[in-house]
């Protein structure tokens, strides 16, 4: 089995959970503004899905990484805040919005 299938398995896992409870998701970590993380420790290190808020039960899901390190990746957390910021200048980011 491949290193990172765990790591996988747990973004898949924090996601349903974020799906199931939405804001009191147990893996959710607001960040910064409406951007926040799905975090959880895994055999390989640590799985991150970073999110943004759009409404108080939505949330946009922008990237993912399974990584050794106990810091976000600044390039996905700025890149998550871009989207988030676009979503809110009314950009069609979430799938089933229109143009």
């Amino acid at each position: 089995m491949p290193a990172n299938i765990g790591c996988v398995d747990k973004a898949i896992a924090m996601i349903s959970d974020l799906q199931t409870s939405g804001p009191e998701c147990r893996f959710l970590k607001p960040l910064f503004g409406a951007v926040a993380e799905l975090k959880s420790r895994t055999a390989d290190g640590g799985a991150r899905v970073y999110v943004f808020r759009a409404t108080r039960s939505v949330y946009g899901l922008c990237r993912f990484e399974c990584k050794r390190e106990d810091a976000p990746d600044q390039t996905l957390l700025l890149w998550t805040a871009e989207v988030a910021a676009a979503y809110g200048l009314g950009c069609p980011v979430l799938m089933g919005e229109e143009l």
